[in-house]
């Protein structure tokens, strides 16, 4: 069985990378601006010239204005199939676009064990054929920078990871990915720099993971708001009911 991690320059895949230990590094480049600096994040890593730069996908025009990019994760699965047979997704509780939960594992598992049950027509895979997994769903990004750090993760090479979707050189502080790197370090006793500091945006964000039902996202942003003593008393008790403190 080979493992192969579909790769981004985030600090979960940064994550995922070291505790997988997987055989093959795939970064795929759609085209999009922040790809870029995504890809020079990467490199500064230790396992930077590991990483196979796959440039197949040019979607660049179908990324909506909320900045995701539909199918995303059904064309990295499929491609992710031409270096092994074991595609490792990187999804973490409070993630809630569809191709990033169970069911959408379970979608393309069943198509993967179609396509390969004729062998002499797919790539050379194992005799059980290529299958995705999602091993670090039950962790919020939080747990899984704790996990990271608690297994002896280094502190220089998490915080040299980027997850904003801006092109600028560093990191913007204000978009949803960015709130969500501050948050999981933040409670994890780390710092790094922004552009723009990330608290002004804290209880916007929110407000927005409530509205969207981002369960451990929620749970992760209202202990940081409580630590942070943002709130009044009336506010700070719904919070805490909120996480069942």
């Amino acid at each position: 069985m080979k493992k192969v991690l579909l790769l981004s320059s985030g600090i979960d895949s940064h994550c995922a990378e070291y505790l997988s230990k997987p055989d093959v590094r795939v970064y795929f480049d759609t085209g999009q601006d922040l790809c870029k600096q995504e890809i020079k994040s990467i490199k500064t890593q230790e396992y930077g010239d590991k990483v196979i730069i796959d440039d197949r996908f040019k979607l660049n025009d179908q990324v909506l204005s909320n900045d995701i990019l539909p199918m995303r994760n059904a064309f990295f699965a499929l491609a992710g199939a031409f270096y092994g047979d074991q595609m490792i997704l990187v999804s973490t509780a409070g993630d809630t676009t569809n191709d990033k939960d169970q069911p959408f594992v379970q979608y393309m598992n069943d198509l993967f064990h179609h396509m390969f049950s004729n062998k002499s027509k797919n790539p050379d895979v194992s005799l059980d054929g290529a299958r995705l997994t999602i091993p670090y769903r039950r962790f919020t990004k939080t747990q899984l920078v704790g996990e990271y750090l608690k297994h002896g993760g280094s502190t220089e090479a998490l915080l040299k990871t980027r997850s904003c979707y801006s092109d600028d050189e560093g990191e913007c502080g204000k978009c949803r990915s960015c709130i969500r790197k501050f948050v999981a370090l933040k409670l994890n006793g780390q710092e790094t720099e922004w552009n723009e500091d990330p608290m002004k945006h804290i209880e916007e964000a929110y407000d927005y993971a409530v509205k969207n039902n981002r369960k451990g996202e929620i749970d992760d942003l209202a202990k940081l708001i409580i630590m942070t003593s943002l709130v009044n008393v009336p506010t700070l008790a719904a919070l805490l009911n909120d996480i069942n403190l």
